[in-house]
């Protein structure tokens, strides 16, 4: 009877695991195009785009005919890519790198849950959270960088993550370590140093946990390194050489990107909406870690709390704060929710389906307010 279930329950976990990646996509990329670009951040990340494609200068950005570095290149270059094919920077390519960043990250995490708790169906929850949370949904249809910074901290905590389990064998953990920096490479084309810090900090506590921190410094980690800054400088020295050494440190000094200042205790409250539904379950999954803190620090799962915690402080002890800011934190709270939730994904499944609907419903509200 055994070797008749298995191949059966092998085939349906891949027919959940098939519907589960195609729903999600269909999802996020039902009408894209619909609302206009009538943010005023949304309008400059697309002219930025548009003036890109129409230079031909994809290594200095610009608006209205300045230098622009309030963000780096990589997420305008995901929108010209397309759009330069198609010739004209429209709201479903501008809001499309969010989208496809979005997806990525929860087929990632899909992945990440089903390795750890050895369940697909725990892979499918974790993702569903993630997707049908407010801000995630939010931020995966929007024409800002924040998705895509977001989703590469995901694939550079994974792959560290994979190459640290897969220590046994030197090849795939080589590897894994260096798709981790790679990674973070391109986040730092997507939003400069303190981006990096975010993953690698995570990296950096976990392996202090494990008492295993000369990591840093082993020949894996050494090629990461040459991994990551390979990945960098040819954008980095294509800017000097365009517009000089000088220039660019005079507008780097003069730029102010982090201006939002804002109370200390602004993501306490935050946290709250911007993972609503999910996070009327905080309180219970904060009893549960609690109760069972030494079975849960000494799991798997202990690297999903660091990422949380850490980044929490961290954020909540920088002086410039924005709500935007939490999105990083939502992939290990629905990582943790989805192991929570073992034994009852069809009632998470159930407000996860029902959040995404309200988020459409909003979303056509939105642009049916704002038509032009």
């Amino acid at each position: 009877m055994s070797l008749i279930f298995s191949p059966m329950q092998k085939n349906r976990d891949r027919l959940a695991a098939g519907c589960f990646i195609l729903g999600s996509g269909l999802l996020l990329l039902i009408n894209l195009g619909l609302r206009t670009l009538e943010n005023h951040d949304y309008l400059r990340h697309a002219e930025v785009a548009r003036e890109m494609i129409r230079s031909g200068d994809w290594v200095v950005l610009r608006l209205n005919g300045e230098i622009y570095l309030d963000k780096l290149p990589l997420f305008f270059w995901l929108i010209g890519l397309p759009a330069s094919a198609y010739g004209a920077v429209t709201p479903f390519l501008a809001r499309l790198p969010s989208a496809l960043s979005a997806w990525i990250g929860v087929i990632v995490l899909f992945f990440w849950a089903k390795r750890v708790y050895h369940s697909p169906w725990i892979g499918v929850l974790s993702g569903a959270i993630l997707l049908s949370s407010y801000q995630f949904f939010l931020y995966a249809r929007a024409a800002r960088p924040d998705m895509v910074l977001t989703v590469l901290i995901i694939l550079s905590l994974y792959f560290f993550h994979r190459g640290y389990e897969d220590g046994k064998e030197p090849r795939r953990r080589s590897l894994f370590y260096g798709l981790s920096f790679l990674f973070m490479g391109l986040l730092f084309l997507t939003k400069g140093p303190l981006a990096v810090l975010m993953p690698f900090a995570v990296m950096t506590a976990f392996l202090i946990k494990v008492k295993k921190l000369d990591l840093l410094a082993s020949r894996p980690f050494l090629l990461g390194y040459g991994v990551m800054v390979a990945t960098i400088l040819p954008w980095v020295f294509l800017f000097l050489s365009r517009i000089g050494f000088e220039e660019a440190l005079l507008l780097v000094q003069e730029n102010r990107v982090l201006t939002r200042q804002a109370p200390f205790y602004l993501y306490f409250g935050k946290i709250w909406a911007e993972f609503m539904p999910w996070s009327l379950l905080l309180p219970f999954l904060g009893a549960f870690v609690w109760r069972r803190w030494r079975e849960v620090w000494s799991s798997r799962e202990s690297f999903f709390l660091i990422w949380f915690l850490l980044l929490f402080v961290g954020l909540t002890l920088m002086p410039y704060r924005a709500s935007r800011y939490l999105l990083p934190l939502l992939p290990p709270l629905a990582l943790m929710l989805g192991g929570f939730g073992k034994g009852k994904v069809k009632w998470f499944l159930i407000p996860a389906v029902l959040s995404i609907v309200v988020w459409h419903g909003v979303e056509i509200h939105w642009a049916t307010r704002n038509p032009s």
